[in-house]
């Protein structure tokens, strides 16, 4: 070996030996040592491979069994045509609750109003279009009279609400909103009415004299929607906070404010 040919070796040495912190002399190569590169790890890339497969069949079986379970499950044990928990085992027992509609948000009773922003307000009004445009689908008046089949849902006219309809926008524009009042329905239930009337009645009204006082003229208008609850319309102040609480009346319904039975309660606020 030459003289500049070693010195140039010393230089790789030396190099060699910072960046590998110590490596020993011996495993610096010759000059006849072939240079060879490893690209793949064949032993380790095969216990990857057969890892992953492992995990693919694994989540297949179980999304499988998962499947199957839930498909038994359906078709055997869940009724397409009523609840499996039904009548006095059900979550609501024997006694109907009430529900609103629209509300925006099912964490929050506040119904707020502002009609100077009216992308809100579309989409309360296109809630309650939504929630009382499927009842149009079916009609059970028959000839002869109003002969009300009390096994399936019937016919409701939406815009026999007085100024509660779609044409009026269910007064949201003009800041006087209506509210469309649901009935829960109990498998096994029948409503026993009170004296006077055929059915199950409403009344809205405020938590106290002054919420009621402010919340104006309110309305459930009655009679051509039979057996059905109507919109209510309330007229209330402006910039007030409102509190209103609505309860079915029947005599075979409780009423129990304080754990929600029978009735529902909201805050309304027009600005």
């Amino acid at each position: 070996m030459s003289t500049s040919n070693y010195t140039r070796y010393g230089r790789l040495h030396s190099l060699l030996t910072l960046f590998n912190n110590g490596t020993d002399s011996q495993d610096v190569p010759s000059e006849n040592t072939p240079l060879v590169f490893r690209v793949f790890n064949w032993p380790a890339l095969q216990v990857h491979c057969q890892r992953l497969l492992y995990f693919v069949v694994f989540y297949a079986l179980l999304a499988a069994f998962f499947f199957c379970y839930m498909s038994w499950l359906m078709y055997f044990q869940v009724s397409r045509d009523y609840p499996t928990v039904t009548g006095a085992h059900s979550a609501l027992g024997m006694n109907p609750g009430l529900s609103f509609v629209p509300n925006p948000d099912i964490f929050n009773s506040l119904i707020r109003i502002r009609p100077r922003i009216p992308l809100p307000i579309y989409a309360l009004n296109d809630q309650i279009t939504d929630n009382t445009g499927c009842l149009e689908r079916e009609d059970c008046v028959k000839e002869g009279g109003l002969t009300q089949d009390p096994e399936r849902p019937c016919f409701y006219d939406v815009n026999a609400g007085g100024p509660c309809n779609m044409i009026n926008g269910f007064g949201y524009d003009t800041a006087q909103p209506c509210f469309a009042l649901k009935m829960n329905q109990v498998y096994g239930w029948l409503p026993e009415p009170v004296d006077g009337a055929d059915g199950v009645l409403v009344r809205c009204e405020g938590y106290d004299e002054n919420d009621t006082n402010n919340l104006g003229f309110s309305a459930i208008p009655p009679g051509k929607n039979p057996g059905k609850l109507g919109n209510g319309t309330f007229r209330s102040m402006r910039y007030t906070l409102i509190r209103v609480r609505c309860y079915l009346i029947a005599r075979n319904i409780h009423v129990d404010f304080e754990h929600g039975k029978g009735t529902v309660s909201f805050e309304l606020l027009v600005e």
